[in-house]
């Protein structure tokens, strides 16, 4: 888990979590091998995604299995839908 504070607006957090991705991506050395890992991620934003801790951590979670989903090493934020349905969408 990451808390973003004080940013100017809820696109941010797509900017941070794509710059996070792209550093996770970049192969590292174990003795001699070379490893490559990915990331997914899930972004839940305060207050409009929950008011409590708990409901960030889930709708997020929510976000980050959408994001698993469709292929991993992707982002996805929480977005309710009309019907209380959650999903996610592409950033």
């Amino acid at each position: 888990m990451i808390v973003l504070a004080e940013l100017d607006n809820a696109a941010d957090t797509a900017i941070v979590g794509r710059k996070i991705l792209a550093e996770l991506s970049r192969p590292f050395f174990l003795s001699s091998h070379e490893l490559n890992i990915s990331g997914s991620i899930g972004i839940s934003v305060y207050p409009q995604d929950g008011n409590d801790l708990a409901a960030l951590l889930a709708n997020a979670d929510t976000a980050m299995y959408h994001a698993k989903k469709e292929g991993r090493n992707g982002l996805r934020m929480f977005v309710a839908d009309v019907r209380n349905a959650p999903s996610a969408k592409l950033c």
